[in-house]
């Protein structure tokens, strides 16, 4: 009998965009002892199996990692160690995916298994390079090929002449066979001048994509020097990749960004600008945790009745307030009395999950704007507080002091430097392969630089990314620290960054107001 832990769980990662993975394999990887993955699997999915160990299974053409026996054969070992596996393949595991072969070993040591299919590069990326694999004008069928077949099965087991006449062929790891499908299928009765379209990296950021006729399409990819991995449509469907072709018009489409803020889900930075085509790489510089004491926080909750204003200064702030308040055994209600305002609009976003309106709520992310907001109010003798961070700065404090409020700052939380692993984007700044980082707080700044290799700081000294700010106090602090600024959007907040960098990329076409 196996252990009672163990189990196989065989997943399709997808076909790149780590958007399309699935919700059941994102709930199998966290829960995940061991994670065997492939090359075509999105490195970003390993986030999920944080508590997991990674075992780099990649094939690339010529070049493989882990023979196919040997990883059979660890799929086996790992499993019967009373251990959650997870064998995470790129696209379907059951589609040209030797899911089959995987679950031989599998099946034969009587361990338990899942197959969590994944969305397959067959039907996904011909999708997003804009190509209907059916269509009723135009084909009524559709037939998947694998351009690298078993060494030692015969080419004439093909049923050349029969797949010829099927409307769409989709050709999966077709690179090096190209020249012999194509002369195949013209040998077979197929019109030379067939619309023929091959999408190199499909679903992913670098997607390239080229369309061409069945006579030439080799020699056109070949002049394109296009790699593996590629996808080859053949049929007269390829025709409307040039009207339907949205996934490389996306106004972000091939940029490659750092986002170096800690995402709330409410407006967050990288889905964002993921949502307009970017590579986004998520490197936080801030861990938040609580206050080293709550005492200050406890007693202004207690006499919540007696404050005239609330002010949040972050989404952050919000979140520990109100799960304090929890611990306390209160709610939203104790602010009933109070007026409210929030940062930004993202903050007061946040803010509404927990049925509370802003009052105020400024167009600039930061606290000189919210000071703006604020200054056409009587404040003498008001009672104010301010849940937020530890080390805030005191700039809005000492503004309403001014103004005659009494003002109690009370501590949420802490901002302190996260364990990351830095390696990874010092090997992109070397590589260069960002093309923009953004900041949204001298914290970002401050903290990036401290946890950055040094190998890392000469990279970004040498050849420095395009360097995106939220605001002038951020850019200020990005400047003293020899970095150069090269955006400042004119709207201080999520939106307005994004919207900037938006046009910084697409001069074109103003998206400020976006």
């Amino acid at each position: 009998m196996p252990p009672s832990r163990s189990k196989v769980y065989l997943v399709g990662a997808g076909p790149g965009d780590p958007g399309l993975l699935t919700l059941k394999a994102q709930a199998v990887l966290q829960q995940a002892d061991v994670v065997i993955y492939d090359f075509l699997a999105n490195p970003q999915l390993l986030k999920y199996a944080s508590n997991a160990e990674l075992i780099d299974a990649g094939k690339r053409h010529g070049r493989h990692t882990i023979s196919q026996d040997h990883i059979n054969e660890l799929i086996v070992k790992k499993a019967l160690e009373d251990k959650i596996v997870v064998r995470l393949k790129g696209g379907d595991p059951f589609i040209f995916g030797r899911g089959g072969e995987e679950l031989a070993g599998v099946v034969a040591a009587n361990l338990p298994f899942e197959v969590i299919p994944g969305i397959s590069s067959a039907v996904a990326v011909p999708a997003y390079a804009g190509i209907p694999l059916t269509h009723r004008e135009h084909s009524s069928n559709v037939v998947f090929l694998t351009g690298t077949e078993h060494p030692e099965k015969p080419q004439t087991m093909i049923p050349w002449d029969a797949i010829a006449q099927i409307g769409t062929i989709v050709v999966m790891m077709g690179l090096t066979s190209m020249k012999n499908v194509t002369q195949r299928l013209i040998e077979a009765g197929r019109d030379p001048n067939t619309p023929v379209a091959v999408v190199q990296w499909g679903t992913w950021s670098h997607q390239r994509s080229i369309v061409a006729k069945l006579e030439n399409i080799t020699e056109r990819v070949m002049e394109k020097n296009f790699t593996a991995p590629v996808l080859t449509i053949i049929g007269d469907v390829c025709q409307f990749h040039k009207n339907y072709n949205w996934f490389e018009q996306q106004a972000l489409f091939g940029q490659r960004i750092l986002v170096t803020r800690v995402e709330t889900g409410v407006s967050s930075l990288s889905e964002m600008l993921s949502n307009f085509g970017a590579e986004v790489t998520s490197c936080p510089t801030i861990s938040i945790e609580g206050p080293r004491s709550w005492e200050e926080f406890d007693q202004i909750a207690h006499r919540s009745q007696e404050m005239d204003w609330v002010i949040f200064t972050s989404a952050n702030g919000i979140e520990r307030c109100m799960d304090r308040l929890r611990t306390l055994g209160m709610d939203a209600r104790i602010f009933g009395s109070c007026r409210i305002a929030c940062v930004g609009a993202s903050s007061a976003k946040y803010l509404e999950q927990y049925f509370l309106t802003a009052d105020v709520v400024p167009s600039h992310f930061q606290s000189e704007g919210l000071q703006e907001a604020l200054q056409s109010y009587d404040w003498k003798g008001k009672q104010v507080w301010l849940p937020q961070a530890e080390e805030s700065r005191e700039t809005l404090s000492k503004t309403l002091t001014q103004w005659g409020a009494g003002v109690h700052a009370t501590p949420t939380y802490r901002n302190v430097l996260p364990s990351n692993d830095m390696n990874p984007i010092a090997a992109l700044l070397q590589d260069q392969k960002l093309d923009w980082i953004t900041f949204t707080s001298s914290s970002t700044v401050k903290n990036f630089l401290e946890l950055l290799p040094e190998e890392g700081k000469s990279a970004l000294k040498r050849n420095p990314p395009r360097i995106a700010c939220i605001g002038q106090i951020t850019a200020d602090t990005a400047r003293q620290h020899q970095l150069p600024v090269d955006l400042i959007p004119e709207q201080q907040n999520i939106e307005g960054l994004v919207a900037a960098i938006r046009n910084a990329c697409s001069p074109s076409k103003d998206l400020s107001k976006a």
